[in-house]
C-alpha cells in the first residue's frame, strides 16, 4: 500500500497510506525495532503533518503519541516530553472524540 499509492492525492488513498504507515511502525514496536518504529512514526508526520483533513490528523496524532511511548520505553524523557507537548499544542483544540482521548493521554504521559 504505502509502495503503491504513497504518492497519491487522493484523501482516501491518502487515508490508507497513513494507516499503513502507522500500523507499520506500530508492529516494528511490538517486534522491538523501537528505533525503526521512531523513523515509521516520524514519515506518518512529515508526510501529513500538515494535511487538514481531519481522517488524516488521527494516524498524525497517534504516530506522534505513540513515537513519545516508544522515546519513553528507551529513556529518552525530555525528548519523549517534548513529542507529548507537541500532541497536546498540535491537537487540543481538534474537535474529535478519538484525537481528544490522544491529547488527554499525552497529557497524563507528560507528567
Amino acid at each position: 500500500v504505502i509502495r503503491r499509492f504513497g504518492g497519491e492525492s487522493e484523501l482516501s488513498l491518502k487515508e490508507q497510506v497513513a494507516m499503513a504507515l502507522y500500523n507499520k511502525g506500530f508492529a516494528l514496536c511490538q517486534l522491538k525495532h523501537e528505533v525503526e518504529a521512531i523513523g515509521v512514526y516520524d514519515e506518518v508526520n512529515r508526510k501529513f503533518g500538515d494535511e487538514t483533513a481531519l481522517s488524516l490528523k488521527e494516524p498524525v496524532a497517534r504516530a506522534l503519541y505513540n513515537k513519545g511511548i516508544t522515546l519513553c520505553q528507551l529513556g529518552y524523557w525530555k525528548e519523549s516530553k517534548d513529542v507529548f507537548e507537541e500532541v497536546i499544542r498540535r491537537f487540543e483544540n481538534v474537535d474529535s472524540p478519538s484525537i481528544r482521548e490522544i491529547v488527554i493521554n499525552a497529557r497524563k504521559q507528560r507528567g
